[in-house]
């Protein structure tokens, strides 16, 4: 970070894959990467110098974030700034991220039969995670707790699961290797991360229905999830039978048999 200058004109950068390099007066002043996460989300690495900071972005926010650092860069570079306001600045930013960490705005959590302890949470920062047994195991996303800047719905527009769950069987049909209701849950990119993660755990910690329509309500907006959603495959198959059952029973009641 010391000892970085910048020269009178304008800044330039340059991409190569997923690394954006600033120049000024022929020297790297800066340098921007970017990840996609599984979520869709895009994790962003800026450098100055020696000293960096990450974020969290959506994919457009990240592309057009190359023109913001272009431009606070340009001011700099035209006030004649060093960095070592900016850096003191940076570390305060950081310092407050790394408090804000520990501060839990919104927290939901359940004891599964075997005792473990699960916990959606979402921090001060608006990052959300899954806790089980006090550890943080998975990000789960971004403002699903408190929506901040993050426009966040149980389902897509329309995107039911039953549809889902038929078109995928569907596109299997002439496939070898079918994928299972859990798997195409997983892999499906019209069902938001909570829904998949509360489900997950459903399959693999054993979490029950009950408290699987717990965690659901860590999101504020579910206005396309129905709580039939969390039944296992075996659970619908049970209230099924136990419908039909129950109708027979209902019909029997109103027959007269003959007596022999």
């Amino acid at each position: 970070m010391q000892g970085i200058t910048f020269a009178s004109g304008n800044v330039t950068y340059k991409t190569v894959g997923n690394t954006t390099t600033f120049y000024s007066g022929g020297k790297v002043v800066s340098t921007y990467k970017t990840k996609s996460m599984p979520n869709g989300f895009v994790e962003t690495e800026t450098c100055y110098g020696d000293l960096c900071h990450y974020e969290v972005m959506t994919s457009m926010m990240a592309k057009n974030y190359i023109y913001t650092i272009k431009n606070q860069l340009e001011v700099i570079c035209a006030l004649g700034q060093s960095f070592e306001k900016q850096k003191k600045q940076e570390q305060e930013r950081k310092r407050i991220i790394q408090a804000n960490k520990s501060i839990i705005v919104k927290q939901v959590t359940v004891t599964t039969s075997k005792g473990e302890n699960i916990s959606l949470q979402e921090d001060k920062n608006g990052d959300d995670y899954l806790v089980i047994n006090g550890k943080k195991v998975a990000t789960i996303g971004r403002g699903i707790a408190t929506y901040k800047d993050v426009v966040y719905d149980t389902y897509l527009e329309n995107s039911q699961l039953e549809n889902i769950i038929a078109t995928a069987q569907r596109e299997d049909t002439y496939k070898m290797k079918k994928r299972s209701y859990e798997e195409i849950i997983y892999s499906s990119t019209d069902l938001c991360d909570l829904f998949k993660v509360v489900y997950k755990l459903r399959v693999e910690y054993g979490v029950s229905y009950k408290d699987a329509q717990k965690l659901m309500t860590f999101g504020i907006d579910n206005r396309h999830y129905k709580p039939s959603d969390l039944l296992l495959p075996s659970e619908k198959q049970a209230i099924k039978f136990q419908k039909n059952r129950e109708s027979t029973s209902e019909k029997l009641k109103n027959v007269t048999f003959p007596k022999i």
